[in-house]
């Protein structure tokens, strides 16, 4: 098992061992996490190789380089015994808007559902406030044939 030590996983973050696609193993340090758009979970894990550096007489010498990766999650095992609360976590999905506002064309409003899935990439969506939507259904906007915001939800 190689990798960095443990003085300085704890300065980097926490330890966990990286399963390589040959079958090796290393010791890496955790440094952030991230929840893809399909759900699947990645970690960022750092380890240190050897790079060369050259001295103020030209000559070279190895010095420690470190080096980032995403990897799966399911390469990744923890260590136990070890903290993970304090990892950095990206993509943590928040609940979507209560209501979008879709602009179709000219001065035209959609109003929808914050989870409704009908409005298109073609014309441009926003959350909206609920003031914001009683200001729309003032001014005309209509709402949407699916998702039916008008309707009380049963």
């Amino acid at each position: 098992m190689t990798g960095t030590s443990s003085s300085e996983a704890s300065e980097a973050g926490p330890p966990v061992r990286l399963k390589l696609p040959d079958g090796q193993e290393l010791l890496v340090v955790l440094r952030r996490r991230r929840r893809a758009d399909d759900g699947s979970w990645w970690y960022l894990v750092g380890l240190s190789l050897w790079g060369p550096s050259q001295r103020p007489d030209g000559s070279l010498v190895a010095m420690p380089e470190p080096v980032e990766c995403w990897a799966p999650v399911d390469a990744c095992e923890p260590i136990p015994g070890e903290d993970y609360d304090q990892v950095p976590t990206d993509g943590i999905r928040r609940p979507p808007p209560r209501w979008l506002l879709e602009e179709t064309g000219g001065d035209q409003l959609v109003v929808h559902r914050g989870d409704c899935a009908a409005p298109g990439r073609e014309h441009e969506v926003r959350p909206a406030t609920v003031d914001q939507v009683r200001a729309a259904a003032q001014a005309g906007a209509v709402p949407c044939e699916v998702c039916r915001p008008d309707r009380a939800l049963r």
